[in-house]
């Protein structure tokens, strides 16, 4: 199978959703650079530090549950059309 035949039975909603998952994992890796700088920081116990590191935990989790909530709407998505089977006599 050629590598246009596997995009083009990908269902578009799945590709923006598989593109959205990817850019939620770019955002994840770039908050934990960021909230590691803060935690390694001196100013990490002042009430700034905390409110930061707090604010930062949590972009990360809700981005997280974004991603899995992604993926369970692709898993349904793929179980209720058929999308990804394979049609031998292509």
């Amino acid at each position: 199978m050629s590598a246009f035949s596997v995009v083009a039975s990908t269902p578009l909603s799945s590709m923006a959703a598989s593109d959205s998952a990817a850019a939620l994992q770019s955002q994840i890796s770039r908050e934990k650079i960021q909230l590691n700088d803060w935690v390694t920081c001196v100013s990490a116990s002042t009430p700034k530090g905390k409110a930061e590191i707090q604010s930062i935990s949590s972009q990360i989790s809700a981005a997280q549950e974004h991603i899995r909530s992604i993926q369970a709407s692709q898993s349904a998505a793929t179980a209720a059309t058929g999308a990804g089977s394979l049609d031998v006599w292509a």
